[in-house]
C-alpha cells in the first residue's frame, strides 16, 4: 500500500506531466512545432522536482528519463518518422517519471499507430468512393502530441488507479 505523501507526489507529477503535453499539443497543433521553451521548462521542473523530493538519486533518475527518449527514438528521428520536437518532450516527461517514460512511449506509438491505420482506411474507402473522380486527397503529417498527451493521461489514469 502507497503511504499518502507518495500519493500526493504521484499525483503531483501525473498533473504536471498531463500539463506539460497538453501545452505542447496545442502549440503543435497551431504550429506544427513543439516549442523548446516548453521542453526546457519541463526538462528543468522535473530535474528540480525530483531533487527536491529524492535529493541526490532523483537527480540520476531524471537523467535516466531524459536520455531515453533519445536512445529508444533516435532511429526514428534520423528516419524522419518523428520530430525532435516530440522527443524533447518525451524527455521534459521524462525528467520527472524517469525510467516510467518507456512506458509512455509504448502507449504513444500504440495510439499513433491506431490513428494511422483508421487515418488509412478512411483515406482508401474515400478513394474508392470517388473513383471516378480526380481524387484530391493527399496524406499529412500527424501530430504526434496529440498521441503524447493521451499516453500522458492513461499513464495518469493508470497510477491513479492502482
Amino acid at each position: 500500500m502507497k503511504k499518502e505523501a507518495d500519493i500526493i507526489v504521484d499525483i503531483t507529477v501525473c498533473i504536471l506531466c498531463t500539463l506539460l503535453s497538453l501545452f505542447a499539443m496545442i502549440y503543435d497543433l497551431q504550429t506544427y512545432k513543439i516549442p523548446n521553451i516548453i521542453c526546457v521548462v519541463g526538462l528543468i521542473s522535473g530535474v528540480v522536482f525530483n531533487l527536491f523530493i529524492y535529493g541526490v538519486s532523483g537527480i540520476k533518475d531524471s537523467m535516466i528519463g531524459i536520455i531515453s527518449p533519445i536512445g529508444i527514438l533516435f532511429i526514428f528521428f534520423c528516419l524522419r518518422i518523428i520530430g525532435a520536437g516530440d522527443i524533447k518532450l518525451l524527455s521534459a516527461i521524462g525528467a520527472f517519471i524517469s525510467l516510467d517514460v518507456v512506458k509512455i512511449i509504448f502507449i504513444t506509438f500504440v495510439i499513433a499507430g491506431a490513428y494511422s491505420f483508421l487515418y488509412v482506411i478512411v483515406k482508401l474507402l474515400r478513394r474508392l468512393a470517388d473513383r471516378n473522380k480526380k481524387s484530391k486527397y493527399t496524406f499529412s503529417r500527424m501530430h504526434l502530441s496529440v498521441s503524447i498527451f493521451a499516453a500522458s493521461v492513461i499513464y495518469t489514469v493508470s497510477l491513479l488507479c492502482i
